[in-house]
């Protein structure tokens, strides 16, 4: 049990020399870090909210396969094909 203290003790030590050694790269990394998630969050708080709309439902005409509103349709032909 005490070796596996003493192993434990070493490895903080060396993450502790680790931190030290490269705290400037360290502190910009959490900087990104938390500029990402203020932007993900800004975003996420940004997204605007659609509408529903009761949209306008097409139909094909029966010569040409163009989709045209329902109400422009008489006899399943658009008023481009029936003149």
């Amino acid at each position: 049990m005490r070796e596996v203290l003493i192993i434990l003790a070493v490895i903080v030590v060396l993450l502790g020399l680790t931190a030290l050694r490269y705290r400037k790269q360290l502190k910009q990394l959490f900087g990104v870090a938390k500029m990402l998630k203020e932007a993900k969050d800004s975003a996420a708080s940004q997204v605007p909210t659609q509408r529903k709309t009761d949209g306008v439902k097409l139909a094909s005409c029966s010569k040409c396969g163009v989709f045209v509103p329902e109400t422009n349709l008489s006899g399943g032909l658009c008023s481009k094909c029936r003149s």
